[in-house]
């Protein structure tokens, strides 16, 4: 679904079809990519058990008119992470940072109604997921998202490009 812009919807780490570019799955960043992490933090997380991050779901992805994306943390137990993520073009020119504090077995909201984010563009998002007793990555990876200009999404071409 999408496939036609690398982008596929209400991705699960459990998805049926193979993503072979392995958006939003716990993989290895570059060196160049970690690069792009690498801004202040602003979010302390406290020092709590480190949770077996068993999946993450992102959806919907794409999002319509003034929708937020849920960014879900599927974990063995529950305690505080913090997502950094950086967005960027698909050249990996910075657009944005960003940073939330997010329990593991709940969700954070990414808010796209943001004016930085255009209407039919594809974006990136890096991220890290950082949590336990020593503020270690627990889950990193990418993945490529758009934002939509209507209210329903019924023909991607026409309500997104």
């Amino acid at each position: 679904m999408f496939q036609d812009f690398d982008i596929f919807a209400g991705t699960l780490g459990e998805c049926e079809f193979e993503d072979v570019t392995k958006q939003w799955s716990n993989i290895e960043l570059s060196s160049a990519q970690l690069e792009l992490l690498d801004f202040q933090e602003t979010i302390e997380v406290p020092d709590t058990i480190t949770p077996n991050i068993q999946y993450i779901a992102v959806y919907p992805i794409p999002p319509n008119l003034n929708q937020s994306i849920t960014f879900q943390i599927v974990s063995d137990s529950v305690t505080r992470t913090r997502l950094k993520a950086v967005f960027t073009d698909l050249d990996d020119v910075p657009i944005k940072n960003l940073e939330l504090s997010i329990p593991s077995n709940g969700g954070g909201f990414i808010d796209l109604p943001d004016p930085d984010f255009a209407f039919g563009t594809v974006y990136r998002m890096y991220f890290q997921l950082i949590g336990g007793t020593e503020s270690e990555v627990l889950y990193q990876g990418f993945g490529n998202l758009f934002k939509c200009n209507s209210e329903t999404i019924n023909d991607i071409e026409k309500d997104c490009f």
